[in-house]
């Protein structure tokens, strides 16, 4: 089916909002209702989706910047996205100013330009120090009056006017300057119109030119298909920048953003401008929303050709030659991760390689693009429906944006939060109901609640006691890790001494002029090179500190069960589960999960969290120290010049040195104690949370039984009934309309009556697989069918023979199972059950992709699920070899996990490598086949204590068939 376009996804989630927000009135209307406490329940879910609709917003737009070093060519790329020749081509560096492109009727520019306050700030700021960095657009104004030879040192420029500048655009509170393209005078003049268009804008655009450094923001309207689904596209200067000003105003103009285009020249070097904004993004946990774009792909093919065929050789098919620099790209992106792991770790390490193994790469040629939509004839496209690639990028880019925006992330909490809130609604409503339809006696109903209310409160003592010193150890378990966490800020202060070391010689090398002019001690970007160095050792510590959360999470998880087994016995021992549908041990198995579902989203966004701002360790003390030390070595004159300069130099960067240490060390040690009091803190109030969760629904069955008392008065049932019913009704209907509003792919609208509910979900006909998904659970079904193998040909067959003869034979689609992109609940236990499993013998798992850590770590679990599910005797792994030099280590790591299983379980593996396997499947001799949408590669990267329980973990968007034998007769 179709996918929805972003534009169709913010509609739907403004339309489920809506319906949500329809529902909240009518559960208001209804809370003032207290004869059978229904008004409670109505009152209690009406709060929960207020806060719901409160804390999840719509963003406005999606925000998509558009990054990349000099000579990307990021301008013609945009420009070809867009469909208007917008920004400048010209061979010099032109984007000096950050450029936003929204959506609008016609073609106008707004240049939002400094007010005269800000300006005269930043003038006296640099009379006083005239390297101050935050000083620094007006050093590079003042470049080109001429006057300014200090700050000309990086090269000659054009000089200009710029007091009559200055007068003509900076106002008091600033301006907006406006330019429109006028249109519709003819293809000519509609030419010319387009040229000075661009040329009145490249005037605060270029870097050639001083009115960019009084540009504050400039925002250019077009009606272009793109920007129309809601899309605000950010072109910024480039990340290899001279200027410190324009670096900054990158670094703004991405924070927030639901994707980064990320731009590089085909077949250019991956140098460390990329690599340090590809840690940035994967320290700040971005790097999911990164497109990793390559361009003027026709340009080095061209290259490629004229060598061929100056060297007498046929060329490379154009295909070839990308797929060659796809896995040149992918190798130095995976490579990123290498210099700094170190002896850091592996969880952390292995997360992060999870991460960049995930990047999309896209190749372009935006010259291909152009003449394919010209009609001309393209020589060697990137393919043939989609020559310049751009239609591919375009389509990633939607598909980013649908799974990992802003909005995705509102749209999958309204969703997830709607349906738990009105499940739970409904669940109490319904015992509700049970209760006044079946209660005989009130008085024996509430004698025998008080009494199992004593009881558990008895056992909730001895349940707090054990789960306390649980409690206990992990806090002493935290205070071992304390110890550790001070040698690992020890070893983080020692990588960020290395990162300043190399300014330090950079610094030192520089001429004595150069010096003198306080042009050497910025450090530009140093915290964020210093965060980048040292995030996967921290992140490796944070990990091994919800380790232990985890051992006492399982500690915990043991005691409860305890606590609900006491509860369970006393409702028998009672009589009590009849009448009053008291189901403790469901009660407290929800909390539970949603309890370790609120644990995990904690903990990931609190680790995460550290780890994006570890830049921020270092107070203005520095610059003033950095200010000292520029007049010091300002001052020196005279013979031996270079030397004392760079002695003075060494002086400075040894008082940095110290500084930095001190501030790395600390601040990465005040996080870890942070983060383990939030451990601390978690630990010890999920024991009284639990109790309040069996508390309540003690206080729930009480308002059953006043309720039911209520009800016996005459004419009083049928009354509640109906509302109950009336209830119900309305709750399921919202439901059904939100999961369908927000389903991700296209669906036709129902008509329906004159009613706030616009939408109905759809069902199967008759024969239609089964469908499951975290959103309608409560539908999942599944046939039965034979236990018995399939009729698999001769003994002498071989295996493939086998499993064809299977997959031939299963016809019939017994299950389905849709996984969405962020659902949860869905471990290889569940996907792999006993009853699809169940007596099967051998089983053959083929998946191509077995190699990366994280696909060993699902291999592991996929085999751990199918002995429990079915204790085959043999499990036959067909997929591919890693390469010739991990062949060895492959084996070793496949003998391995031979010996564990069939220790563990008395299951033989066999390992079959096969190159031209491209489908993913599971076949059983019983018959069933499971058809692997990603193969075993379901889940997004693990982090927190989704490492330990795998229902924790958020799926990728796939779907997994079950096929079992059809019927003989057919």
């Amino acid at each position: 089916m179709q996918k929805k376009s972003p534009l169709r996804i913010r509609q739907d989630v403004e339309s489920a909002r809506g319906r949500v927000g329809l529902l909240v009135g009518v559960l208001r209307e209804n809370q003032r209702e207290r004869r059978w406490r229904l008004g409670e329940e109505c009152e209690r879910a009406a709060d929960g989706l207020s806060r719901l609709l409160e804390e999840h917003a719509v963003p406005e737009d999606y925000k998509v910047a558009v990054i990349g070093r000099f000579k990307a060519g990021k301008s013609s790329f945009v420009n070809e996205l867009l469909g208007s020749r917008l920004a400048g081509e010209d061979t010099n560096p032109e984007t000096a100013a950050v450029t936003t492109f929204r959506a609008g009727e016609r073609i106008v520019a707004k240049i939002r330009l400094i007010a005269r306050e800000t300006w005269d700030e930043l003038r006296a700021l640099h009379a006083k120090d005239p390297t101050d960095p935050a000083a620094y657009r007006i050093a590079n104004w003042l470049k080109f009056s001429g006057k300014d030879s200090k700050a000309s040192a990086s090269g000659p420029v054009e000089v200009f006017d710029i007091g009559s500048i200055e007068r003509e655009h900076i106002r008091a509170g600033g301006h907006t300057l406006v330019i429109a393209l006028p249109q519709g005078n003819g293809a000519e003049e509609d030419r010319k119109a387009g040229a000075e268009f661009r040329r009145r804008i490249k005037q605060f655009t270029s870097s050639t030119r001083p009115h960019h450094c009084l540009v504050e923001s400039i925002e250019i309207e077009t009606p272009s298909q793109i920007l129309q689904q809601g899309v605000i596209l950010v072109d910024t200067p480039g990340l290899d920048d001279t200027e410190r000003f324009r670096i900054h105003l990158t670094e703004r103009a991405v924070e927030g953003v639901d994707a980064v285009l990320f731009l590089t020249k085909s077949g250019g070097s991956y140098g460390q401008a990329e690599k340090d904004f590809l840690l940035r993004l994967l320290r700040k946990g971005t790097v999911k929303q990164l497109i990793f774009v390559v361009t003027q792909v026709d340009q080095t093919y061209e290259q490629h050709v004229r060598q061929a065929r100056d060297q007498d050789e046929d060329a490379e098919p154009i295909s070839v030659r990308i797929a060659a620099e796809r896995r040149r790209i992918r190798a130095e992106i995976e490579a990123t991760l290498d210099e700094l792991a170190g002896d850091a770790g592996t969880v952390s390490t292995q997360r992060f390689r999870e991460q960049l193994s995930a990047v999309e790469i896209a190749f372009t040629s935006a010259a291909n693009h152009r003449d394919h939509a010209r009609g001309e004839r393209i020589a060697h496209p990137i393919d043939p429906a989609d020559p310049g690639g751009l239609n591919q990028v375009k389509r990633t880019l939607f598909r980013i944006l649908s799974t990992e925006s802003r909005l995705a992330t509102s749209k999958r909490a309204i969703e997830q939060g709607t349906r738990s809130i009105l499940q739970e609604m409904l669940g109490a409503i319904e015992k509700r109901r049970l209760v006044v339809d079946g209660m005989r006696n009130r008085e024996v109903a509430e004698e025998k609640l008080a009494t199992f209310r004593q009881q558990f409160e008895e056992a909730g003592v001895r349940f707090t006691e054990v789960t306390r010193q649980a409690s206990e150890v992990l806090k002493k378990q935290l205070v071992t890790k304390a110890a550790v966490g001070a040698v690992v800020a020890q070893l983080a202060s020692s990588e960020a001494d290395s990162v300043l070391a190399a300014y330090e010689t950079d610094d030192a090398g520089r001429h004595w002029k150069t010096r003198r002019s306080g042009h050497w001690g910025y450090m530009s970007d140093l915290q964020n090179r210093v965060a980048n160095r040292i995030f996967p050792r921290v992140a490796e510590h944070l990990e091994s500190q919800t380790g232990e959360f985890a051992v006492f999470i399982d500690t915990f998880r043991a005691h409860l069960g305890g606590l609900s087994d006491e509860a369970a016995k006393s409702i028998r021992d009672l009589e009590i589960g009849e009448e009053l549908q008291l189901d403790i041990a469901s009660s407290l198995e929800e909390f539970l999960e949603g309890a370790l579902e609120t644990q995990q989203e904690l903990l990931e966004g609190e680790e995460a969290k550290i780890v994006a701002l570890l830049e921020d360790f270092v107070d203005e003390s520095v610059e003033a120290t950095i200010s000292a030390a520029r007049e010091r070595v300002s001052g020196v004159w005279g013979r031996g010049t270079t030397t004392a300069q760079t002695g003075e130099v060494r002086t400075f960067y040894r008082e940095v040195r110290g500084i930095l240490r001190n501030a790395v060390k600390g601040h990465v040690e005040i996080r870890f104690t942070e983060f383990a009091q939030t451990l601390i803190e978690q630990a010890d109030a999920l024991p009284e949370r639990s109790m309040s969760q069996v508390r309540a629904e003690i206080q729930r069955a009480s308002a059953d039984i006043k309720a039911a008392a209520e009800a016996t008065f005459e004419g009083q049932k049928e009354i509640f009934i109906r509302l109950v019913a009336e209830l119900k009704e309305a709750a399921e209907a919202a439901l059904r309309d939100v999961e369908f509003l927000l389903t991700e792919d296209q669906a036709i609208a129902l008509d329906a009556p004159a009613s706030p509910v616009l939408l109905s979900a759809p069902s199967g006909g008759e024969g239609a697989p089964s469908q499951t998904s975290s959103a309608s659970q409560e539908n999942e079904t599944r046939r039965p069918f034979p236990a018995t193998p399939a009729p698999t040909g001769s003994a002498e067959a071989g295996t493939e023979d086998i499993v064809a003869a299977i997959r031939r034979q299963a016809t019939r689609c017994v299950g389905r199972h849709i996984l969405r992109n962020g659902d949860k609940n869905w471990p290889f236990s569940r996907i792999f059950a006993a009853e699809f499993l169940g007596g099967a013998a051998e089983i053959w798992l083929i998946d191509p992709y077995l190699a990366q850590p994280h696909q060993r770590r699902n291999l592991r679990e996929f085999l751990d699920a199918a002995a429990a599910a079915a204790r085959p005797k043999i499990v036959n792994i067909v997929t591919r070899e890693v390469s010739d030099s991990g062949a060895e280590a492959d084996q070793s790591f496949y003998d391995a996990l031979d010996r564990t299983f069939f220790e563990k379980a008395g299951m033989k593996l066999t390992l079959t490598f096969d190159e031209d396997i491209h489908d993913r499947f599971v076949v059983l001799d019983n018959g069933v086949v499971f058809k692997l949408g990603r193969g075993l590669d379901l889940y997004k990267p693990v982090a927190g204590l989704a490492g330990r329980d795998p229902a924790l973990r958020q799926t990728r968007a796939c779907e997994i068939d079950v096929f079992a034998p059809g019927d003989r007769e057919g």
